[in-house]
């Protein structure tokens, strides 16, 4: 005959099994009577199904449920480059613009291809506007 240790949880309050209570695992069947059965292994019940969830989703209405997508703009260059950028404003004789990850720039106006950035905001739904020309 081996002994093993066990410990028993301690409870508090209502928890707490009585004192001449003993107690019982919750993934072990009541203790068959002897000689019934084959007592070779520990009987184990079938859980409790859980309770019902509280939260109900209601996905009908998409429109609530979509993000909406954050506005930005394209700023074109006369060397070709062109940025996607989520801010932009003109001081004086310079533009600038914020790019993702709040990466500040600045360039002087005379240096914007003014045409391919208005193409390019008026074409993704964007309006952009620069003083004079």
């Amino acid at each position: 005959m081996v002994m093993i240790p066990y410990a028993y949880p301690v409870g508090y309050g209502s928890d707490a099994p009585a004192a001449d209570q003993s107690y019982t695992d919750s993934y072990e069947g009541a203790p068959a009577a002897a000689g019934a059965g084959d007592s070779s292994g520990p009987q184990y019940t079938t859980a409790a199904e859980p309770p019902p969830h509280s939260l109900i989703l209601n996905f009908e209405d998409s429109d609530a449920a979509a993000t909406a997508e954050p506005e930005h703009y394209y700023v074109a260059l006369k060397d070709h480059h062109v940025y996607l950028a989520v801010a932009y404003w003109v001081d004086g004789e310079t533009l600038h613009y914020v790019l993702p990850g709040n990466t500040h720039n600045q360039v002087s106006l005379s240096l914007v291809d003014r045409d391919l950035m208005q193409r390019l905001n008026r074409e993704s739904g964007t309006e952009v506007r620069l003083p004079g020309k």
